[in-house]
């Protein structure tokens, strides 16, 4: 392991160096080989709904088992590297002209992006308070706040965003890649609209009118730069940390908050399933045959956030069961799973493969048609 205390002698720690590009990506090296040390981080950390027991001692035993202070320090360390490139880029040291550069430069912020997202939530009273007034089985405790000074973490979301802007700057692509770090920091942090917007931002717009300008600079709006330019296909592989499943998680806390808090979408009352299916399905105008996967992991998203009945009750509409096919039954099975509602699960499979309700009606799938008791 590396001795923490060396970096604060470091040539990067303080922010102030100019440094070229060789010695940024020596450098990022080295602090790698710290990320390499610790174990990887939990599902905890995106403060999913699925009921656990004993959950404030396992909280506090992942404190220690995930050395979430050596994580802090890392994400301030990479952060302080990502400043002295900013110096570099304004002094001219540093440039992305030619294509060797331009590769160089992508990975090295891409690797600090990595970092932030890997960053644990942070212990602010901010975050407390937001978090306990939306779910009160789901907080960091008092004692995390007063042990963790705020001096000592920053906002890995803030820091993704200025990632962004030094690409944007340099005229480099933002990746898919990039926009799951972004995402995954923000719902660390409980910033589940600029999350949701982030991932949406690459399939065509957001769902949000919010005009809200407070920290304007770091939130997405249609004409700013993180817009990538067009419809972005997202890679369909099932998993809960992939990018797919966790934009839609976004997606689908974020529609959780507004229902929390008695907020109204841009399209009318808040109707989280509904948003997350068609979300799916936009998805599906640039890669049409990872429909099924698309489709499993917004059910995927709705359990994890905690909202398996209101998927349920979308799944079993006769309109939407011809709408998606097959894929909404076991989506909405994934849903109860996900919520370790197993009994539920167990009552959706009985249901679809009924054949006595109306939701049991002819699915057109692959040229054919077959029926849910079929199925």
């Amino acid at each position: 392991d590396i001795d923490e205390s060396d970096w604060n002698n470091s040539w990067w720690s303080d922010g102030t160096a100019k440094p070229g590009l060789m010695e940024c990506k020596l450098a990022i090296i080295e602090l790698f080989k710290e990320r390499s040390a610790l174990p990887p981080p939990p599902r905890e950390w995106l403060h999913e709904y699925t009921p656990r027991s004993n959950k404030f001692m396992q909280h506090e035993k992942l404190l220690q088992q995930y050395h979430v202070r050596r994580r802090y320090k890392l994400c301030k360390e990479v952060a302080a590297l990502v400043q002295c490139v900013k110096n570099a880029i304004a002094e001219g040291n540093i440039t992305a002209l030619g294509s060797q550069d331009g590769y160089m430069i992508s990975d090295f912020l891409a690797q600090a992006l990595l970092v932030y997202s890997e960053s644990p939530p942070r212990p602010s009273t901010h975050h407390l308070k937001a978090c306990r007034s939306e779910d009160n089985d789901d907080y960091h405790s008092n004692q995390l706040v007063d042990d963790i000074s705020e001096k000592d973490v920053i906002s890995p979301y803030y820091a993704c965003i200025e990632v962004f802007h030094i690409l944007n700057e340099l005229n480099l692509d933002i990746h898919p890649s990039h926009y799951a770090f972004a995402i995954r920091a923000a719902c660390h942090e409980y910033r589940w609209e600029e999350a949701a917007d982030l991932f949406l931002a690459q399939i065509g717009g957001i769902a949000s009118d919010d005009d809200d300008q407070d920290n304007s600079r770091y939130r997405y709006n249609r004409s700013n730069l993180l817009a990538p330019g067009g419809f972005v296909p997202i890679d369909p592989t099932l998993g809960w940390d992939q990018p797919l499943q966790l934009g839609l998680y976004a997606v689908a806390r974020n529609e959780r908050s507004k229902m929390t808090l008695g907020r109204e979408s841009a399209v009318g009352v808040s109707n989280p399933s509904k948003i997350v299916f068609e979300t799916a399905l936009r998805m599906c105008m640039m890669s049409p045959s990872n429909k099924e996967n698309y489709v499993l992991a917004a059910g995927a998203a709705l359990g994890r956030a905690g909202l398996w009945s209101d998927c349920l009750d979308f799944a079993t509409s006769q309109e939407n069961v011809i709408s998606y096919g097959p894929s909404i039954a076991a989506a909405a099975m994934l849903a109860c799973i996900e919520s370790s509602r197993p009994i539920e699960a167990l009552h959706a499979y009985e249901f679809f493969r009924s054949g006595n309700q109306e939701t049991a009606s002819e699915w057109q799938w692959a040229g054919g048609s077959m029926t849910a008791a079929k199925s």
